[in-house]
């Protein structure tokens, strides 16, 4: 949505509720149960299929399956940060590492 983004300390995250913006390190942490987001109220078109911006490079980020599962989250090979959209945190905690 191009608004900037809140900084949580360990994470970022959209004001507006699409989602958050991750470090590889954090991202793990939250699926483990460490690491609490603030929530988000979530923003009614969270399905989408196409590629996005990452908000810290700037460069186009990547599908990818998040540790082998079928929760598909984007990375930029770029930087070390991934975007969850807030549909795909709600299944994160499920996935184990």
């Amino acid at each position: 949505c191009n608004e900037k983004l809140l900084n949580k300390t360990d994470y970022f995250m959209c004001n507006k509720g699409h989602g958050y913006l991750l470090n590889g390190p954090a991202l793990n942490d939250v699926s483990d149960g460490k690491l609490m987001l603030d929530s988000v109220k979530q923003h009614e078109d969270q399905v989408r299929n196409k590629l996005i911006t990452c908000p810290s490079c700037g460069r186009q980020m990547d599908h990818v399956d998040y540790n082998g599962s079928k929760v598909v989250i984007d990375s930029c090979t770029f930087c070390p940060y991934r975007w969850v959209d807030s549909s795909e945190f709600s299944i994160l905690s499920t996935v184990s590492n």
